[in-house]
């Protein structure tokens, strides 16, 4: 019998890893605040980030947050109270919506906004849009 492990698509460069990087470096300040983070990238060319992308995070009975995406793609949000957020992001033009998903376990979607769930400390949202040249 043969075992396999699939790769964790976390794990390889370490410039694949952004959002987990920019937390990291971040530490110890970070480490006892609650998270909401992620990514924006070009679908099928996740080493191509899309910067300078508004995310708006909204939970009901808060004020929604708003943040940007860095030089990376990647957007973080601290200090947010515990519970469901809907994460949207706002489409830069000449491109489209293709997937996201929300970690911990992975939950994928075909539509925006995503429903983030902030438990104790962090939750991640990452969206994959299309240019609107793979548009068909």
């Amino acid at each position: 019998m043969l075992w396999l492990s699939p790769a964790c698509d976390r794990s390889g460069d370490p410039e694949s890893a952004p959002d987990d990087l920019k937390f990291l470096r971040a530490l110890p300040a970070s480490a006892d605040r609650t998270r909401i983070s992620g990514e924006v990238i070009v679908s099928g060319d996740p080493r191509r980030p899309l910067p300078g992308v508004t995310i708006t995070l909204a939970k009901i009975g808060s004020p929604p947050a708003t943040v940007v995406t860095d030089a990376k793609g990647v957007f973080e949000a601290y200090d947010l109270p515990k519970g469901t957020y809907t994460a949207s992001v706002n489409i830069p033009s000449g491109f489209r919506q293709d997937f996201g998903f929300v970690a911990g376990p992975r939950t994928f979607s075909n539509t925006y906004p995503l429903t983030v769930n902030l438990g104790d400390s962090h939750a991640t949202a990452v969206f994959h849009l299309l240019t609107s040249a793979n548009s068909k």
